[in-house]
């Protein structure tokens, strides 16, 4: 190397920088690879049943304010909450199952 940015011809009693692949190879896979299950934490143990709960009560609170004379964006916005909390339910679920299917 002339200037340590360019790289220069080789001569006799220099050896040619070196890039360790094996490292950055194991490096990558330990940053790369997301799809391994993790371990239930207490997070997620939390997590599910406070959203089956709200899930349940947004539903009956929709239910409520159709059957009821409610402005409509009350209802639209138990609606809105009740699909939030199954699409939140959803992503839970697949991001904790195992690797059974690909």
């Amino acid at each position: 190397m002339t200037n340590g940015t360019t790289p220069g011809p080789i001569t006799a009693g220099t050896t040619a920088p070196t890039t360790d692949v094996s490292t950055m190879t194991e490096e990558r896979m330990m940053t790369d690879h997301t799809t391994e299950t993790r371990p239930a934490g207490v997070l997620s143990r939390v997590r599910r049943p406070v959203l089956w709960l709200l899930l349940a009560v947004f539903a009956v609170c929709n239910a409520v304010s159709s059957i009821a004379d409610v402005n409509v964006f009350v209802g639209v916005g138990f609606g809105l909450a009740t699909l939030g909390c199954a699409a939140a339910l959803i992503a839970q679920h697949y991001e904790t199952r195992g690797n059974g299917r690909s």
